[in-house]
């Protein structure tokens, strides 16, 4: 019995382990993909103001 309960505090300790290095894993992949997210919206608003601005100017002087 006392053999039994080793393994099974082994098997708690594994699962452990395990559960927070994938909980982990994951937040800073969510993390990751939050701030790539906001970085190419960021990129993707510049490029956008830029091509307005660009025909603004071509209207205004042809």
């Amino acid at each position: 019995m006392k053999l039994n309960n080793v393994f099974i505090a082994k098997g708690i300790e594994q699962g452990l382990k395990w559960f927070i290095t994938y909980s982990l894993i994951t937040l800073l992949s969510i993390y990751t993909i939050i701030i790539t997210r906001r970085s190419l919206i960021k990129l993707f608003h510049e490029r956008i103001n830029a091509v307005i601005l660009r025909y603004r100017d071509e209207i205004d002087d042809p």
